[in-house]
């Protein structure tokens, strides 16, 4: 579901280019908050015994111990339904959902689709990745972090206007907070975009892309007028 000539998803609650329902949408109302939460009960009876809060803690302990969160980082799960042959699955059909791959009785799930599908919340989805972050308390290792965190890549123009972001940031509140605390905040606006791109099905994301949940801080002030 795309936005006439352009390559962008269609505003709104359920965009997606399936049409099917998107996680944790920017414009949410009573009954997409309800209907997301039937999909999360959806998903969690396909699990033989996890609990939503066990599988967050998983994703994010795993996350943290590798310092990314691309696609190769996954945990052990375990799913009422076997397969016969290997292969890589979502957990509901036609909805963007954790990825499964699984070998015979062995399953395992990319943990940053757990954090991105479970915790639909903004704030807590936030919180939980904070706490995954690695020391970003320099430029260089945040550039380096927005280049190299996600496996969707994120072209150089966005990288660079995050980095712009995160220099304002730092002009701001740097005098006040630590420095990985201010340049965390610009990794974790990076992981709403990388969400965004997840729900959407890209490969990669640039700056245009990004637009529906980032505004870059050269056109904040044009907006406002």
């Amino acid at each position: 579901m795309t936005s006439a000539g352009t390559d962008k998803p269609a505003l709104g609650p359920a965009a997606h280019k399936d049409g099917a329902l998107t996680p944790g949408w920017l414009h949410s109302s009573a009954a997409d908050s309800y209907m997301l939460s039937r999909l999360t009960e959806r998903a969690l009876g396909k699990f033989q015994y996890s609990s939503r809060d066990a599988l967050l803690r998983s994703a994010a302990w795993e996350l943290k111990q590798a310092g990314h969160w691309r696609d190769d980082v996954r945990i052990d799960v375990s799913l009422k339904k076997g397969h016969r042959i290997s292969r890589c699955m979502r957990l509901l059909h036609g909805v963007p959902s954790p990825r499964y791959w699984y070998e015979g009785s062995l399953q395992w799930m990319a943990a940053i689709d757990i954090i991105y599908f479970f915790a639909e919340k903004s704030n807590e989805r936030r919180d939980l990745l904070r706490e995954c972050l690695p020391d970003l308390s320099s430029f260089e290792a945040l550039e380096a972090w927005l280049g190299s965190f996600s496996s969707r890549r994120f072209h150089r123009k966005l990288i660079e206007s995050l980095m712009i972001d995160a220099e304002l940031k730092a002009a701001s509140y740097g005098h006040r907070l630590p420095k990985n605390l201010v340049f965390g905040q610009t990794a974790i606006d990076a992981s709403e975009i990388d969400r965004f791109a997840w729900v959407c099905g890209y490969t990669s994301i640039n700056l245009a892309k990004a637009t529906p949940v980032w505004t870059p801080p050269q056109e904040r002030g044009a907006r406002k007028s």
